[in-house]
This record gives structure tokens, C-alpha cells and sequence, in this order.
């Protein structure tokens, strides 16, 4: 295909997929058009599959659009997995009747999957990965068929979406990650520019307290706050807004409320922002930068200090117990050095 290394979309993808003893449901978004994106996902079925060979397998279903994309897939799977690989194609003609049931993975439209579901051909429990390719067309096509799939408890769902999220799935509580573009493939850059330090608070409900503490030392000045949810963020903000300047951008604003808030932050009307990864590519103009909530991509780590005009943005993240691990998988990815922060933490901004 003419790839000398993994491309962003391959280091972003394939690894989520390959965990075999795992059945959490992840959602790839910003795939773009492209062979990356199914290219991503046949390698990461061939692993997976050579990863569970002693184990019962199981079979994959590969629902996509059109004929062209799913005889793309059937050739790149037969290149990359060999001819042992049994692949059946699952398009307009096809006869739930002729279905053998030893086949490894199935390529098809959703229509043609469903009936083979519907029909008793194909049995849930003997499906261990669903993949949708191309989601923002077939959210709309998919019946109970599919869902039985995706409710089947040791079915793995992956689907890849060519733009934002989809605001309705039916996802069990999916890990939601957002293919990074437009020159953040480097952001590494902004990581080591930047003072990190972390606050160890043990466990998730002393983080309400050590943040009003961190806010009573920064008054003042000005920084970001980034949450894991917008429900989170809201609730964060409400419980502060009566002792600081505080606000909370999140998914329910309009443009122009969005716009104002960040100039707000920006001239210092507002000290202290509360927001989430989705608004990390506006520009702001933070002393500090607090992870309420370590992202769960590595790449996103710098992609919040990329918001900052100064290099001398600082970033404190707030750890449990359990986010040790993170943080020193953050460490090796970006290689620097994670300390814990000082009481004198106004000396380093």
C-alpha cells in the first residue's frame, strides 16, 4: 500500500483493536476518507486474530458501504492474512442459505448482515468483533440484528466514523478517540517546552478539594481546566462559581456563547475555565493548564498546552492511585520528567 511506516491513523487505531481479552467499545473519530483507515483496521484484525490463535477465534463482521470498499477489504485481508484466511463477502445477491459458518471474517453491507443474523445463520455468540467502517452512513440502517451484536458481551465493537462523533449510538459506554490532524502529529514539542508537574490526591472525590486549595494560591491568574466530561465540567464550575471567576464551555453552547466566554478568559474577565478535549483547539491564553482528569490518549496531553501562546505554560495534574500508571506512560511517550509540585508552585509560572 505503500507505507514505509505506521501513519498517525495506524498508531491511533490498531492498538485499541489488538487487546484480545477485552470487550470495550471504541469509537474512532475524524477518520477521514482514504486507505488509512482500512488499512487500520484489516492489520488490526489479522493481529488480533494471531494474538487469540490458541484461542476459540470466533468470527469477525466487517459492515461498510458499496462494492468497491468491500472488495478492497476482502484483497487486503487476503494479502496481509494469506490464503488460510477464510473471508465472505456478503453483498447484494447473497443467500443467507448459502452461509458454510466456518468462515473467519465476514465483509458485507448491513442489510445482507442482518438478514444472515436475523435468519439464525450467523449466532451472536459466536461473533468476537464487530467493525463499522464509515458509521455516519449507516447509523440510520441499523435494526435489531446489529444490536444483538453489539450487546453480546464478548462481541468487540469498533467503529470508525469519517467526521465528528455520532450524537446517537448504540455503544456501550464506547472509549471515544479523535483522530488528531492538522499538524499535531509532532505535539511532543509542546511537552517538553512545558513545566509538568502532578498532584497526588489519592482518590477521585479529594480532587474538589486540592482544586479550591490550587485555586486560592493562583489567585490572580489565569488557567484551564480540563475535565473528562462536559457533566462534569458543569458541576465542577457550578460548586466554584460563588468563590472565583469561573466558567464552563462545553457542547451545549452556541457558537457565539463560545466565542464570548473564550474572550472573557482571554481579557481576564474570567480566571478560571473549565472545559474538555473538545474545545482544545481554540486558542486561549493560560498561565497553567490543570488536568482535572488525565486524558486517556497520550497525544492529548500536549494537545491541551498547545492552546497556549507561552512556552513557560505549566500543566499540574491532579492523580489518583490508580493514574500512577498513566503518568508514567506519559513520561515515556513524550520523555520528560513529571514532578510532584511544589507549595511554592507560583515561583515556576
Amino acid at each position: 500500500m505503500g507505507f514505509e511506516k505506521p501513519s498517525y491513523v495506524h498508531r491511533q487505531c490498531i492498538f485499541p483493536m489488538i487487546r484480545s481479552h477485552e470487550s470495550q467499545d471504541y469509537l474512532f473519530e475524524n477518520c477521514g476518507e482514504g486507505t488509512d483507515r482500512i488499512v487500520s483496521y484489516v492489520i488490526g484484525i489479522i493481529e488480533r486474530r494471531y494474538r487469540m490463535r490458541n484461542e476459540k477465534n470466533g468470527t469477525t463482521i466487517v459492515i461498510g458501504n458499496g462494492w468497491q470498499w468491500a472488495y478492497t477489504v476482502r484483497y487486503l485481508l487476503k494479502s496481509l492474512g494469506g490464503d488460510d484466511l477464510k473471508v465472505c463477502l456478503c453483498l447484494e445477491g447473497f443467500r443467507a442459505s448459502t452461509f458454510q459458518g466456518n468462515e473467519d471474517v465476514i465483509v458485507g453491507i448491513c442489510n445482507n448482515v442482518n438478514n444472515l443474523v436475523n435468519s439464525g445463520s450467523l449466532k451472536a455468540k459466536d461473533v468476537n468483533l464487530l467493525i463499522i467502517d464509515q458509521a455516519n452512513h449507516l447509523i440510520f440502517d441499523l435494526d435489531c440484528g446489529l444490536h444483538i451484536l453489539m450487546w453480546n458481551f464478548n462481541c468487540k465493537v469498533c467503529w470508525f466514523c469519517l467526521t465528528d462523533c455520532l450524537k446517537e449510538n448504540p455503544l456501550r459506554d464506547p472509549i471515544k478517540i479523535q483522530i488528531l490532524k492538522d499538524g499535531t502529529d509532532y505535539p511532543d514539542l509542546r511537552a517538553s517546552y512545558s513545566k509538568n508537574f502532578y498532584i497526588d490526591v489519592e482518590i477521585e472525590d479529594y480532587k474538589y478539594e486540592t482544586i479550591s486549595d490550587l485555586f486560592d494560591i493562583l489567585d490572580g491568574l489565569r488557567a484551564v481546566v480540563y475535565c473528562e466530561s462536559d457533566e462534569k465540567a458543569k458541576a465542577i464550575c457550578e460548586k466554584l462559581q460563588d468563590r472565583f471567576l469561573v466558567a464552563c464551555l462545553h457542547r451545549g453552547l452556541g457558537e457565539t456563547q463560545i466565542e464570548e466566554i473564550r474572550q472573557d478568559f482571554n481579557w481576564a474577565k474570567v480566571r478560571f475555565l473549565f472545559t474538555t478535549d473538545h474545545f482544545s483547539k481554540l486558542e486561549y491564553h493560560p498561565v497553567l493548564v490543570i488536568n482535572y482528569d488525565l486524558p486517556w490518549q497520550n497525544e492529548k496531553y500536549a494537545l491541551r498546552q498547545i492552546t497556549s501562546r507561552f512556552r513557560n505554560t505549566a500543566t499540574i495534574s491532579l492523580i489518583r492511585h490508580e493514574d500512577v500508571i498513566k503518568i508514567r506512560e506519559i513520561e515515556k511517550f513524550y520523555f520528560i520528567e513529571i514532578q510532584e509540585c511544589p507549595y511554592a508552585i507560583l515561583d515556576y509560572l
